[in-house]
């Protein structure tokens, strides 16, 4: 048995898909102590199965709680996945996505000691894609053009500042769409599962979706987990990585595998009566994760049939 002390990490926003995962793939390494944080006090059933899991409840929009809470726990690793996409809630996301940061960020500053934090962004920070650009790498400038893309930059600044003073290692990475097993239906992909399966269980046999000609870059959420383990142990902290597989899919062509995996004839329609989602204003988003790969070696292992079959079982599996 290694003599070396373990790692305390610290997972915030842990009842997430992606925490949820992370923490899968974390718990039996040695090397790591896992201490996992949400706003509820109210553990997922996907996780509860840990009982060895150190839970506890931070609001890090009160810098009070969030300071407390982090000098009581002294992290040596924070994954910093808490925040808030819900349009409709603008205070809200402004005070988790801005406010919640900095005061993670300030608490781990006044620790003054070594401190590895990753602030885990997202592609909806570089906004629209230009003409002839084929993908959005490290070195391209964020240009949000939502208050949720926004928001997220603002929290990458805000770890730049902080990057490098009193022990405290900023590491920042903007992921792009997931799509995998345990996947909330606010994400397009299990979104489009869920109205599928349902159309098909009415007996319709047509099934009309907006955005169809849209292109996202979908990242399963285990890749995605493994990369924000990579970009701690080998990556920069002055390089936000790009999270994604680099390739583009459209809308219509992941609707199209649902439906294949489901072994149904259903047709896809366009949707044009359809109000848009601000966040859906974006035509093409793919990612460029060769610096990732560069750095830290990882890759995406799981393709995106194995993805869309996995989400599946997982959405039976949590209806039964």
């Amino acid at each position: 048995m290694s003599s070396l002390v373990p790692k305390r990490v610290l997972i915030t926003g842990a009842t997430s898909c992606s925490g949820g995962h992370l923490i899968a793939s974390l718990r039996n390494r040695e090397k790591y102590t896992l201490i996992a944080s949400s706003r509820s006090a109210e553990i997922p059933d996907g996780l509860a199965q840990y009982r060895d899991l150190a839970w506890i409840q931070i609001d890090f929009g009160n810098k009070q709680v969030a300071e407390d809470a982090i000098h009581k726990i002294r992290p040596d690793i924070v994954v910093h996945l808490a925040g808030c996409s819900d349009a409709t809630r603008p205070s809200e996301m402004i005070n988790m996505n801005i406010a919640g940061t900095w005061n993670l960020l300030s608490a781990c500053e006044s620790l003054a000691k070594p401190v590895s934090v990753l602030l885990v962004g997202s592609a909806a920070s570089f906004g629209p894609m230009r003409d002839g650009e084929t993908s959005l790498g490290s070195s391209r400038p964020a240009v949000p053009a939502s208050l949720y893309g926004q928001t997220r930059q603002t929290s990458l600044e805000l770890g730049r500042l902080v990057d490098g003073k009193q022990g405290v290692r900023v590491f920042l990475c903007r992921t792009f769409n997931l799509i995998g097993p345990g996947l909330a239906t606010r994400y397009v992909p299990a979104a489009l599962v869920h109205r599928i399966r349902d159309a098909w269980a009415r007996g319709e046999k047509q099934i009309a979706i907006r955005d169809l000609d849209s292109v996202r870059d979908f990242i399963d959420v285990r890749d995605a987990a493994a990369a924000y383990l990579a970009i701690i142990e080998r990556g920069r902290s002055d390089c936000p990585y790009s999270v994604g597989r680099g390739k583009g899919v459209t809308i219509g062509e992941l609707a199209e595998g649902i439906v294949r995996a489901l072994r149904i004839d259903m047709n896809i329609v366009p949707d044009h009566g359809c109000k848009v989602n601000p966040r859906s204003g974006i035509s093409r988003s793919i990612a460029d994760p060769s610096d990732l790969v560069a750095d830290t070696g990882w890759t995406p292992q799981i393709s995106l049939e194995a993805s869309i079959q996995d989400m599946l079982a997982s959405q039976l599996a949590s209806s039964l």
